[in-house]
């Protein structure tokens, strides 16, 4: 075994560890065993050979080849190697189902192990192709590639999902049949774009609109799931900024490893001018997939609809000035870590200003519930009382300040206090903080 093919291998197992700590991360309720995730990620890796005998055992069926035409192409993409390689793929997560019956108590259980498997079949994939074509094909890899295997996973075990939890339960394996279709139409789209000849000028544009839109899809999925687990906990969050910046730095890892190799193998000046490159080509696309793919709206219960959609929105940045605009990633950015863990506990309120309109003094608080009102903002119900000591209380509206400065000594969230009255229907999830009276910005601590 060459130094490089061992550089090879432990550079795609690095791969796959990012996206395996993602799911490790945002698996909040009940984090699995190590060695359930490791069985399935080497059944995925060594199932990725059977891609080749099958590929030759359809080749006496069918007549597709590349070559032959759009349709040819495009079908060939489809069942010669998308249809083949997410049925090696999900081959596993069935196995592991079948030996780990316990592992799979939760919606996100299905998705996390079938990416577990996508992503031993990526590292082997990868480990070919770092060794066939070099390994300044690493970035594209790892981004480019090793999501669109995990994402094309997910809609299969999205399938399962759907038949197991949703209401509408119908045929189990008619449903998993379908979603393992479309499955293989979406690899089979998105690797027609990048094989097909006369479409390289364009296909790559084709390819990054199309993957945008899959982490919107993908995004959706995982919420779903996290969202209808048995354990959930509103307590229980995800740290989406915490998430996103280690992704980030998983890829800095990466910029640094290809610049690296590039150094030694050619020169630093190639080094320097294939890494700025890569970040052109890459860097927005980094951080647009990281971001989005690590905030979630977590409403219990909820099932949001599938959308076709880009991770992102063009925004103007004033009201007053043309041509000034910003690149807003989708998705709930306020971190509830720190408001939540006062969730249904007592704790203090306290005015923030000196001057305070309303409550004039700290006193005693309790968060009694949680609501999502007008584009599912996030508010409380809490209960404000009349002093520390006092048993009465009034029950108030509060709602996170998500702009500007939004902590009290880094740690105490800062709310706005709203008052509302018989007249509101709380479930009427088209009210919004307009519809209350704001009497004040507090900040709420611990009562221990």
């Amino acid at each position: 075994m060459t130094i490089y093919l061992i550089i090879s291998i432990l550079t795609a197992i690095f791969i796959s560890w990012i996206w395996v700590d993602y799911f490790r991360l945002i698996d909040i309720y009940d984090t699995k065993s190590f060695s359930s995730i490791l069985t399935t990620f080497l059944l995925g890796a060594g199932f990725a050979f059977l891609v080749f005998p099958l590929n030759d055992y359809l080749m006496d069926y069918t007549f597709w080849e590349l070559g032959r035409g759009y349709i040819s192409d495009f079908l060939y993409c489809t069942v010669r190697i998308g249809m083949i390689e997410e049925l090696v793929k999900i081959v596993p997560l069935i196995i592991i189902i079948k030996v780990f019956p316990k592992q799979f108590n939760e919606p996100i259980d299905y998705i996390g192990f079938a990416c577990f498997s996508a992503l031993g079949f990526a590292a082997s994939e990868n480990v070919i192709y770092m060794h066939r074509y070099d390994y300044d094909v690493i970035i594209g890899r790892a981004i480019l590639a090793a999501t669109s295997h995990m994402f094309n996973s997910a809609i299969v075990a999205y399938g399962f999902i759907w038949a197991k939890y949703r209401k509408e339960k119908k045929n189990t394996t008619a449903t998993i049949l379908l979603f393992f279709i479309l499955a293989s139409l979406s690899h089979g789209f998105y690797d027609f774009w990048l094989i097909q000849e006369d479409v390289k000028s364009y296909g790559f544009i084709i390819t990054i609109i199309y993957f945008f839109l899959t982490i919107s899809v993908f995004s959706t999925m995982i919420t779903n799931a996290i969202n209808n687990s048995k354990f959930f906990n509103y307590k229980k969050i995800i740290k989406s900024a915490y998430i996103s910046q280690r992704l980030i730095l998983y890829f800095v890892v990466l910029f640094i490893l290809s610049f690296i190799h590039l150094a030694i193998v050619q020169d630093i000046i190639i080094a320097v001018a294939f890494t700025f490159g890569y970040l052109l080509k890459y860097g927005l696309l980094i951080v647009v997939f990281t971001i989005r793919l690590s905030r979630f709206k977590l409403i219990e219960k909820r099932w949001d609809a599938i959308k076709l959609e880009f991770p992102f929105s063009i925004e103007s940045t004033s009201n007053y000035e043309r041509g000034r605009y910003r690149i807003k990633v989708k998705g709930e950015g306020y971190d509830e870590t720190a408001i939540n863990s006062f969730y249904q506990e007592y704790c203090i309120c306290s005015p923030i200003s000196r001057n305070s309109p309303f409550l004039g003094t700290s006193t005693k608080g309790f968060i009694e519930k949680k609501l999502f009102l007008k584009n599912d903002e996030t508010y409380y119900i809490m209960r404000i009382y009349k002093s520390r000591d006092s048993n009465e209380w009034y029950r108030f509206l509060v709602k996170p300040k998500t702009n500007g400065r939004t902590m009290m000594n880094e740690i105490n969230p800062i709310v706005a206090l709203l008052e509302f009255d018989s007249s509101h229907n709380l479930s009427d999830n088209e009210l919004n903080k307009k519809d209350f009276v704001f009497k004040e910005w507090i900040s709420i601590k611990s009562a221990n």
